[in-house]
């Protein structure tokens, strides 16, 4: 039953997140990229008691909403380190009047979701903005849904040695194998895709390599976000999304594969020509 409602609540969202993509004005996708932020970090801290200090709480929704938005439009970097400077100093003074309530665990946890959560997912702006972008957006979540469904059913079906089970328990070496095989050919699929029906070239060796690569990756964002939900005995991040938990839940590995596709593209910048 749970796996039907993961299924029907994954096909139901795709279509939102395509319209926003494709059909509406450039400026929607980092809206909805700040909303989304800002949702995670409410998530991380708020919602499951991480953190119940609202004067924490504002500067960390600040740095949710702003930080897509200086991705878009291209602020310096100056500018940006500047930014990040001033939220990471305001957050260390507010520590300093109230560190009998504020631990260093917790003041460390508010960093994390307010500056590299946002940081990182925003990374997505940035793909989506260059050459054939509107290709190349996919890649970091093909990556990490993909895996997670090849995952899912390998270890399912052939699981047999736990990878982390103090972290994850069902989660297998097989099943982690399993989701960098589908999502190898996940990615082969997609190359003919673009091939046959948008006349574009992918690189299909480099493509392999994204998938083996990010498919990995995917699979540690998980399982640290994972990591996080036991350190806090959370089960998950919130219930938006029925079977799948919170945005937090859906969006934990694309959290990771978005800088790794970035990163992979200024050594691979026509992987799709």
């Amino acid at each position: 039953m749970n796996l039907a409602v993961r299924i029907i609540s994954s096909f139901l969202s795709l279509p939102l997140f395509f319209i926003i993509i494709y059909f509406l004005p450039d400026f929607c996708y980092p809206t909805a990229v700040s909303a989304l932020c800002t949702m995670m970090v409410y998530e991380l801290l708020w919602r499951n008691r991480v953190l119940k200090n609202f004067i924490v709480m504002v500067p960390a929704y600040i740095s949710a909403l702003v930080i897509p938005f200086l991705i878009y439009f291209e602020i310096p970097r100056d500018v940006f380190i500047t930014g990040l400077f001033v939220l990471v100093l305001a957050l260390f003074t507010i520590w300093i009047f109230n560190k009998d309530s504020l631990s260093l665990k917790a003041l460390t946890i508010v960093i994390f979701g307010a500056v590299i959560i946002p940081l990182f997912f925003s990374l997505t702006i940035s793909i989506l903005m260059r050459e054939n972008g509107k290709f190349l957006i996919l890649v970091p979540f093909i990556a990490a849904w993909l895996t997670d469904t090849g995952a899912y059913f390998t270890g399912v079906l052939f699981g047999r040695h736990k990878l982390a089970p103090v972290i994850s328990p069902k989660k297998t070496w097989e099943g982690a194998l399993g989701g960098i095989l589908f999502c190898m050919l996940s990615f082969m699929l997609y190359g003919y895709i673009l091939s046959a029906f948008f006349a574009k070239q992918p690189d299909f060796s480099g493509f392999l390599l994204f998938a083996a690569v990010l498919s990995v990756i995917a699979q540690i964002g998980d399982l640290s976000f994972s990591l996080i939900k036991r350190e806090y005995n959370i089960k998950d991040f919130g219930t938006i999304f029925p079977g799948h938990g919170g945005i937090l839940d859906r969006f934990d590995s694309v959290i990771f594969t978005s800088p790794a596709v970035f990163i992979l593209l200024r050594y691979f910048e026509n992987i799709i020509r």
